[in-house]
């Protein structure tokens, strides 16, 4: 495996990581849901709001989230699978 292979899998993985997290925000704070309220409820610095736009927009691209304007909410389906995942 050549570094930059290693390096798009450890970036795929991180974005997979913080699609769940946001996920699991929606889920557990339901009307924290813009990207800063989302941002403000994880609390990690690190974390932009940009990147957590990007990973609402991965929700939505995969029918597990929606969104009116800027106020994203799960999807029947979103919710679903967050349970699926916490068992």
């Amino acid at each position: 495996m050549s570094s930059a292979s290693g390096e798009g899998d450890a970036r795929s993985i991180a974005a997979a990581l913080l699609i769940a997290v946001v996920r699991g925000s929606l889920y557990a704070h339901p009307h924290q849901n813009t990207p800063q309220a989302i941002a403000a409820a994880i609390g990690d610095s690190r974390i932009t709001e940009n990147e957590i736009s990007e990973a609402l927009e991965a929700l939505g691209s995969g029918t597990l989230a929606h969104t009116g304007g800027r106020h994203w909410q799960l999807s029947a389906a979103g919710y679903r699978k967050h349970r699926e995942a916490a068992r």
